[in-house]
Parts: structure tokens; C-alpha cells; sequence
């Protein structure tokens, strides 16, 4: 149940920045870093994700996790030209 309850948790902090991403250009990319802490039972959970332009349309997104149970990290590398979008 617990687990339940952080995944639900976790997914309620993503849709959040995946919506406010969407309020934007579809073909603009605008760096960012978001922090969140939340509580739950006792527990705490820690998130970060950014997105870290690199130069020559090449971005960086990063997507982090720790709490008592774990920790996830996701790093992707990846090259966005607006022109061809």
C-alpha cells in the first residue's frame, strides 16, 4: 500500500511539470529545474528534474528520486532543432 502511495505520489509531481511544459511553444525548449519535497506517513520523498541546454541544440533532461525506499535517476541526452518540428 505504501508503495502504491508513492508511486501515486511521484506521478501526481510529474504530470504537474508535464503540464506546465505544455503551457509553452510546441517548439521552443526552455531550460528549467524544479525541486519538490513532499511527506507522506512519516516519510520523505526528494525530486529534481531539469532541462539543461548543452549548446548546438543538443539538451540534457534530468529526472531524480530519493526517498527511504530508494532512489531513481534518469539521465537522457538528446538534440532538438525547432526548424524541423
Amino acid at each position: 500500500m505504501r508503495v502504491m502511495c508513492w508511486c501515486m505520489g511521484l506521478l501526481a509531481i510529474v504530470l504537474a511539470n508535464c503540464t506546465h511544459a505544455a503551457e509553452r511553444s510546441a517548439t521552443e525548449l526552455i531550460p528549467f529545474e524544479n525541486q519538490y519535497t513532499a511527506k507522506l506517513y512519516g516519510f520523505g520523498i526528494n525530486v529534481t528534474s531539469s532541462l539543461r541546454a548543452k549548446g548546438n541544440n543538443q539538451y540534457e533532461f534530468y529526472f531524480g528520486a530519493s526517498a527511504m525506499v530508494g532512489d531513481v535517476t534518469e539521465l537522457s541526452e538528446f538534440s532538438w532543432n525547432p526548424q524541423e518540428q
